[in-house]
């Protein structure tokens, strides 16, 4: 209630808060997953919104190759340039031939950061995409969110990973939300407050 907040170009905010409390059904809320009960929720004109939800092996039809079910999103797209996307999120060669049902879970998770790419999303919505990913995966979509140079808005309970990633922090309590403008170290400074592993 009586919550109002910006994000402009290139802010990155981390949403941390305890389990239960709506962190998910805010992100819902803002890529129109869930239908709002009041206030308004204003993109800016030029933004082109990508999601990436927590039950990501949903959002993959199986049948198709990696290579096929990404191609289909931008069929203009060169050969090449599809290739040297899907090479980013370390499938490379024969890997890009795996059928979708057969991927793992940090596989399909890849398989969908290679379409928020593909088309360019100049927003990106992530709901706890560290689930089911394995380190190296980890590593590859944080390095990847740090070079992006949109706006990214995510949840995640890695602590690590959240504190090279945000700029600015909105911890959801029972007490209500508050955004702080800062990395979530400087947070921690500030608040003291920990919902994250170590």
């Amino acid at each position: 209630k009586d919550f109002t907040f910006n994000l402009d170009r290139g802010d990155k905010l981390v949403v941390i808060g305890p389990s239960g409390i709506g962190k998910s059904t805010l992100l819902k809320l803002l890529v129109g997953e869930y239908e709002k009960d009041g206030g308004s929720i204003l993109w800016g004109h030029e933004t082109n919104v990508g999601y990436f939800a927590q039950d990501h092996h949903e959002a993959l039809e199986a049948g198709w190759s990696a290579y096929q079910w990404l191609h289909k999103f931008d069929p203009n797209a060169d050969v090449e340039h599809v290739r040297s996307v899907l090479g980013k999120l370390l499938f490379s060669g024969e890997a890009g031939l795996k059928k979708t049902e057969t991927l793992s879970g940090g596989e399909a998770a890849r398989l969908l950061l290679a379409k928020l790419i593909l088309l360019k999303n100049n927003v990106v919505v992530l709901d706890e995409p560290t689930n089911h990913l394995d380190v190296e995966s980890i590593d590859a979509l944080r390095e990847a969110l740090i070079a992006f140079k949109g706006t990214v808005i995510v949840t995640s309970h890695d602590r690590h990973f959240v504190s090279q990633i945000g700029t600015r922090v909105l911890q959801l309590s029972s007490k209500g939300p508050q955004l702080f403008s800062g990395n979530y170290e400087e947070f921690l400074e500030r608040y003291g407050t920990e919902y994250l592993h170590h």
